[in-house]
């Protein structure tokens, strides 16, 4: 199901509580974002509101918004554009061209969008295995014993990756989200981890590139988010670092 066709609005409550950007709006700028939230969340384009030509009545983008709204919001024109104001300067939202835009709506949208394709991808090779397997039973009927335990270990496997209820424990507590967005990533890429084994391998490099320092984990994932990287890789100033200390060594 879209995000869109749910009752309810996708909410992460620690991350609304803790948002530093939130935080700096006044409790009617706060008010306002939430009905917003609740627009965006029911609009065409998940987490964006576009101003439509008949909208732009007013010389400013942002006046045009506010005098949208009034006609969806509980509150008047001048609260709402003190407001979006607030938010706007926050970089709580951001205007894109004719759309206002919330950052995490969008990420959530495209990550919902990323797993829907992959599971029909999956779905599609299930049955392509299946119909293999089928054909070969058929053929080599000696092998019928061999082919069902076959069959039985391709299920397996199956039923692992429709699952994805990988088995996060080993995760502390404090890195749990930094794993997931990763996770996120690579399922954004087409290239999702398949067994809990391999995300306790990224897990345990990345736990061991960092130190165990959440700050410094959190730079590699960004890093590697950013670069589209299938794994985390040493930040260039530690490296550089290291070689520092290695010609310092060779100097005496």
């Amino acid at each position: 199901m879209a995000l869109r066709n749910q009752p309810y609005l996708p909410l992460f409550v620690q991350d609304y509580l803790t948002d530093e950007k939130l935080n700096e709006c006044s409790a009617q700028s706060q008010g306002v974002y939430i009905k917003l939230m609740c627009l965006m969340h029911k609009s065409e384009t998940y987490g964006k509101i576009l101003l439509k030509q008949k909208d732009k009545q007013k010389g400013k983008q942002i006046n045009n918004f506010a005098c949208k709204f009034v006609k969806h919001l509980p509150f008047t024109e001048q609260i709402i554009l003190d407001s979006l104001t607030e938010l706007l300067e926050e970089k709580v939202l951001f205007i894109e061209n004719d759309f206002l835009c919330q950052k995490r709506m969008i990420k959530d949208n495209d990550i919902s969008i990323a797993r829907g394709k992959a599971g029909k991808s999956g779905g599609e090779t299930t049955q392509k295995k299946n119909k293999f397997a089928k054909a070969k039973s058929k053929a080599n009927s000696e092998y019928e014993y061999e082919n069902e335990n076959e069959n039985e270990n391709e299920n397996e496997n199956i039923n692992e990756d429709k699952d994805k209820s990988f088995n996060l424990s080993f995760v502390k507590k404090d890195f749990t989200k930094i794993t997931n967005e990763f996770i996120d990533h690579r399922i954004k890429m087409g290239q999702e981890f398949k067994t809990t084994y391999e995300i306790k391998t990224f897990y345990d490099k990345l736990m061991r590139l960092s130190d165990s320092k959440k700050d410094t984990a959190n730079k590699l994932v960004e890093n590697a988010i950013e670069n589209g990287w299938r794994s985390v890789f040493e930040l260039r100033e530690n490296t550089q670092k290291k070689q520092g200390r290695i010609q310092h060594d060779t100097d005496y």
